[in-house]
């Protein structure tokens, strides 16, 4: 007997010709293309069942003729339904390629308008402020829930769930001497999005004039190694807003934020730091490395971070950056030291009284 071949049905039994048929030729024509054994078991199974005449549906009463090519073809009609519903999902996720994106589509036209945007959307109220704080860092290190906490705070206390950024968010918040009040306007907070294609657009924003303090997100669960690449090369030793703050003579203050602190097993402030000075240290020594190999003599370690050992606390006077720390979850008490000291960072410029 042929592996292929069949043991006669029960005689009578009623078969859905058309459903048999497509079977038997899907399992003919395959069979060239599987190997002995997965033929061996497809003999072997639908021999058992007609044999026990365990292939009878018990509601129609039918034969059911490829009971191996039925169950094979039904987990294949799942998986490819089960793509496809996966599919759907991350295209409404916003999980896509950044590479159609220009710089107005991330930006949103935030560069200096004073347009109100959210999401990256302009909005047709204009809105005066006075300064920017932008918070960036890697990927899912909490920036837009922290946006939330801070702009939405009156509205309640639940986060809603969030998705990663292809767009910057934005929102403004007023301070105590807001502009209605006839001083200062609000401040615009911008909430950059953490993917490494589109770190180019990243330095538009510290270019401006209004932009006078960073909050640099950090993931306290997970390894620093991106998100301390990010802050390197695109902040602390990039030449064009290095030399932009010289010229403009204004010194960057960065809070590096540990967020996720109410998590069990995060590390604080203290281990971030450290990792942070070690992981700089690496990167600049990498540097040293590469400028040493091809002999680079047109100036550009001008702009790399010097000294034999790092000082967080104080980068040195050709560096116009300053580094604070302070620990954040955004999942304890609203009124937590960790979610203060951002707040008046961000709309006072006040730093963490535990490091400086």
């Amino acid at each position: 007997m042929s592996v292929l071949s069949k043991v006669d049905p029960p005689p009578s039994t009623h078969w859905p010709p058309h459903h048999a048929m497509s079977l038997t030729t899907l399992r003919k024509s395959s069979a060239p293309f599987l190997p002995p054994p997965l033929l061996r078991l497809i003999h072997a199974v639908d021999t058992y069942v007609h044999l026990h005449k365990a292939s009878i549906n018990a509601v129609t009463g039918t034969h059911i003729e490829e009971p191996s090519m039925t169950v094979l073809s039904s987990i294949l009609m799942a998986y490819l339904i089960w793509r496809f519903v996966k599919g759907v999902a991350w295209i409404f996720s916003n999980k896509r390629s950044t590479a159609h994106l220009g710089e107005e589509s991330v930006l949103g036209n935030l560069g200096g308008d004073g347009t109100g945007v959210k999401g990256g959307n302009a909005s047709s109220d204009a809105i005066v402020f006075d300064e920017t704080v932008v918070i960036c860092g890697g990927m899912g290190s909490g920036k837009t829930a922290l946006l939330h906490r801070l702009c939405h705070e009156k509205e309640g206390w639940e986060l809603p769930l969030t998705v990663t950024s292809i767009v910057a968010n934005v929102c403004y918040l007023p301070t105590a001497n807001d502009s209605r009040k006839g001083n200062a306007g609000p401040v615009r907070i911008i909430d950059y999005p953490g993917r490494p294609s589109l770190a180019s657009e990243f330095t538009q924003l510290l270019l401006a004039a209004t932009t006078s303090r960073l909050v640099f997100t950090i993931d306290a669960t997970q390894p620093i190694t991106d998100a301390v690449s990010f802050l390197y090369h695109s902040i602390l030793t990039h030449p064009t807003v290095r030399k932009s703050l010289q010229q403009q003579s204004r010194k960057l203050k960065i809070l590096v934020a540990s967020t996720k602190s109410d998590i069990k097993g995060s590390k604080n402030y203290k281990r971030i730091k450290i990792q942070l000075r070690n992981e700089l240290d690496r990167l600049r020594k990498v540097d040293s490395v590469i400028r040493d190999k091809t002999e680079n003599g047109d100036g550009d370690d001008d702009w790399t971070l010097k000294g034999k050992n790092l000082d967080l606390d104080d980068l040195g006077d050709d560096i116009p950056i300053s580094l604070y720390f302070v620990e954040v979850g955004l999942g304890v008490e609203k009124d937590s030291h960790g979610l203060v000291a951002v707040r008046d960072f961000v709309l006072n410029g006040v730093v963490p009284n535990h490091d400086k």
